[in-house]
């Protein structure tokens, strides 16, 4: 299933770069990107997601990087004016999803973040720059 989205997404053209559609406002999220994810329980820890766009869609994969391994997962979410609204879901069924609202900037997001859909409640903020 991931290649077929992959070659649909691929087929899109249009403004906003990367061949990808741009959202309503011209914003295009397409690309990778790289930062930190901040929580309370946990720390810091560096990141890295690839989002692909159509329209205000975005899908995508992100990882996790610890001291001692990754944990990683897709990404869903649209993006509604100048914010993306975002979940990310870990591969693994034992981890929780993030809710994330990201502010969008020139080639940043930056926001918080929420755990849902597990009994751990954990929050934090995150800093991504497109690279």
């Amino acid at each position: 299933m991931c290649v077929v989205l992959l070659a649909l997404l691929a087929g899109g053209c249009g403004e906003g770069g990367q061949g990808f559609l741009a959202g309503p406002s011209g914003v295009s999220l397409a690309g990778t990107w790289s930062g930190w994810f901040s929580s309370v329980t946990t720390g810091t820890r560096t990141t890295r997601a690839t989002l692909f766009q159509v329209g205000s869609v975005i899908t995508g994969f992100w990882t996790f990087f610890y001291g001692n391994g990754t944990l990683s997962g897709d990404v869903n979410g649209s993006i509604v004016g100048s914010t993306a609204l975002l979940t990310l879901r870990p591969t693994s069924a034992s981890e929780c999803s993030l809710s994330v609202v990201a502010i969008i900037g020139n080639d940043r997001l930056e926001g918080s973040w929420s755990t849902t859909d597990c009994s751990t409640h954990d929050v934090g903020t995150f800093s991504l720059t497109r690279q």
